[in-house]
Formats: structure tokens, sequence, C-alpha cells
């Protein structure tokens, strides 16, 4: 069960969950949710929201049973860009949804009536959670300047860094990719060239800014720690290479 499914059983039981929901847990589950659209990685806190949910309901309940099977959701595939693209949209949702009653509706209404509570505003759909997914990592990663970035051209291994496509058609060179006296690292363009960053950008900065479950960090977090090699044999596993 993806992140994704679960979103969905969330969101078609919403209203039973509203109803359940007591004043504190509505306060935990908002908190919960403002995490989410603040982190870099906001799965801790989808975990824990999900799991805050099941405990308003009965063990038995299918929802609760769903969650706590699942509460370790499968992961998507580091380069299955569509999985990765369909996890992000769907915890961008959870953090979303509204779990406060609605003032003018009655507990019976919001336990019969699922449409009626989830109306309003219509959720955005998968391109537009995509771009708000793509607008936050160009907002919480830093960047070259616009200076530096054309001062980069694209002869040799500049070829090889990624250049992400900003609004209003600028292009955004992440700075993890270079040492502190302005150098690509060496490590950083053998990796991208491995995993193609000229062809998938975005997919190859979700590889170095994402948790990576064979090192326990970000691969971004370990550049300039002595793992080089950790990182390159990683992307090789990416890949399927020995």
């Amino acid at each position: 069960m993806s992140m994704e499914d679960l979103n969905r059983i969330v969101a078609d039981h919403l209203a039973e969950l509203v109803a359940r929901l007591d004043a504190d847990g509505r306060a935990e589950v908002a908190s919960l949710q403002a995490r989410m659209r603040a982190a870099s990685d906001p799965k801790p806190y989808a975990r824990r929201l999900l799991l805050a949910l099941a405990e308003a309901l009965p063990p038995e309940h299918p929802v609760a049973l769903a969650i706590l099977r699942q509460a370790n959701w499968r992961a998507p595939d580091v380069l299955d860009r569509a999985a990765i693209d369909a996890e992000a949209a769907a915890l961008l949702s959870l953090a979303g949804l509204s779990f406060e009653p609605e003032p003018a509706m009655t507990t019976n209404a919001m336990t019969t009536n699922a449409s009626t509570a989830n109306a309003g505003t219509p959720a955005p759909g998968p391109a537009a959670l995509m771009d708000l997914v793509r607008r936050r990592v160009l907002a919480t990663t830093p960047v070259l300047s616009e200076d530096e970035a054309r001062a980069l051209g694209r002869d040799g291994v500049a070829r090889d860094l990624i250049r992400l496509d900003g609004p209003r058609g600028a292009t955004a060179v992440p700075r993890f990719q270079f040492e502190p006296s302005g150098r690509p690292r060496e490590v950083v363009v053998r990796v991208n060239r491995l995993l193609g960053a000229d062809r998938d950008p975005w997919g190859v900065t979700a590889w170095w800014l994402a948790t990576n479950v064979w090192l326990g960090d970000p691969p971004a977090d370990l550049l300039g720690t002595d793992r080089d090699d950790d990182l390159v044999a990683c992307a090789g596993v990416t890949l399927g290479e020995d």
C-alpha cells in the first residue's frame, strides 16, 4: 500500500474522522499538518498524523486497520518519477485536508455525508501539487546566484550539474553540488552522470535531498564527510549495477 492509497482512504472517510476527533485530537492533527507543510521531509510527521487518526477510531475499524498495518508505507523507487510525484502529491493533499467540523453541520450529518464535509475549494490537481512541491524545493534548497549560475557555462563538468527550472524562466543550480571554494564536487558530478541529471534534474535532486534507506541520511548531507565511495556505490545500486 502506497502513501497515495493511505491518503485516499483518509479522504474517503474524512467526515467520520472529523466526527470522532475531539478538540485535542484536532489540535494535534492541525499541528502535524503544519509541520508537514514546513518540513523538507514531511514523511515522519505524516506517519504521526496517520497514527493519531487511527487512535481516534475503534481498533477494528477498516481505516484504523489500514493505517496501523501500513504505518511504514512502501516508498517509491528513487528512479520512478511518476511514483515519487504521486507520493509527493498525496503528502501535500493529506497536509491540506480539513479536520474541522463545519459550523452548520450536525454530528450525524458529518458521519453520513462525506462529500458535504469535504466541500469547499476544490483540491488542486496533480500538476498544481507538483508545482507546489517544486516551489518548496526551490525555497528550501540554497542555490547559486544568477551571476554564479551564468558563470558556469555549459562546458565540461558543468553539463553534469543539476539545473532546475524556476519561476519566470530562471534556472536554479543547487549549491550542495559545490565545494566551499566554488568548484563542483567530483563525487556530485560522478553521481549526477550516473543517475542522468541532464535528463531528469528534479528526480536526481530528489535522490540527493531525500533520506536514503541504505545511507541512513540524505546523500547531500554526507558530502564532505569522506563517504564519497558510499555515495557512488549507492547510486550504482539504485541503477541495479554492481
